[in-house]
C-alpha cells in the first residue's frame, strides 16, 4: 500500500544542532520541524532522495531548506504543482492532512491504476479527484454506493482504512473475489450476501 507519506521523519535522532548529528556522518544536519520534532538527516543527494519520500510535508520542507536539496521526486510539500515540474510521478500536486504527492491526471486508466494500487487515504482520493477532474472508478472514498458505477456497490473493510467498488452480481463476484484483499473480502461477502469460491474464481 502506498504511502502515503509517513508522519515521522526518517532521521536518525532528535537533535538541536548540526554538531550533534556529525557523529552519524559528515553530511548529517539537524532539521528542526518545530519545537516538538527534530531529526538528523543525511543531505547526500542519494541518501536524501531515498529517505525524503517518507518525511511529513512540514519536515520535508524544512529538510529541503536545510540541505539545499532541489526537491524530492514525487513530493510537493508546499502544495504547489510547480514542485512537480520535474517529477517522474506526475505534474499535479495533491496535498491533504494525509500527505502530499505529485500525481498524473493524464487519463482515466492512469488515474485508476494510481488510486487503486497505491491505496491512498480517502481524503487524498477525494482531493485528487477534485484536482484531476476524474473519478477513481474502483474506489468509494465517501463510503457511499453512489461513488460506484452500478451495479457495483461500496465495500469498506472493517477498520475503515480501505474501500472498494465491488460488483455483487453472482457471476461477477465469483470472477473477481479471489483478487480482493484479505481485509476487503469478508466485508464484500457480507455486503453482497455471497461466499467466495476462490478455486472457481481463479480457475482458467
Amino acid at each position: 500500500m502506498l504511502l502515503l507519506i509517513a508522519i515521522a521523519a526518517a532521521g536518525t535522532s532528535a537533535c538541536s544542532s548540526d554538531a550533534e548529528c556529525a557523529v552519524y556522518g559528515p553530511d548529517q544536519v539537524c532539521v528542526v520541524e518545530s519545537q516538538y520534532y527534530s531529526a538528523c538527516v543525511d543531505c547526500t543527494p542519494s541518501a536524501f532522495a531515498s529517505s525524503c519520500k517518507y518525511y511529513s510535508s512540514d519536515f520535508l520542507s524544512a529538510a529541503e531548506a536545510q540541505c539545499g536539496a532541489p526537491g524530492c521526486d514525487g513530493r510537493c510539500p508546499n502544495g504547489n504543482s510547480a514542485e512537480c515540474t520535474n517529477s517522474t510521478t506526475g505534474d499535479t500536486c495533491v496535498k491533504t492532512a494525509s500527505g502530499d504527492q505529485c500525481i498524473s491526471c493524464a487519463d482515466q486508466a492512469t488515474f485508476d491504476a494510481w488510486c487503486t494500487q497505491s491505496a491512498p487515504a480517502d481524503d487524498f482520493v477525494i482531493a485528487a479527484q477534485d484536482a484531476c477532474g476524474l473519478a477513481c472508478t474502483s474506489r468509494c472514498p465517501t463510503h457511499s454506493d453512489a461513488d460506484c458505477v452500478s451495479p457495483a456497490v461500496c465495500v469498506v473493510q472493517d477498520d475503515g482504512y480501505f474501500d472498494q467498488c465491488v460488483d455483487c452480481t453472482p457471476a461477477a463476484f465469483e470472477a473477481s473475489c479471489a483478487f480482493l484483499s484479505d481485509q476487503i473480502l469478508p466485508a464484500a461477502e457480507a455486503k453482497c450476501g455471497e461466499a467466495c469460491n476462490e478455486t472457481a474464481a481463479t480457475a482458467p
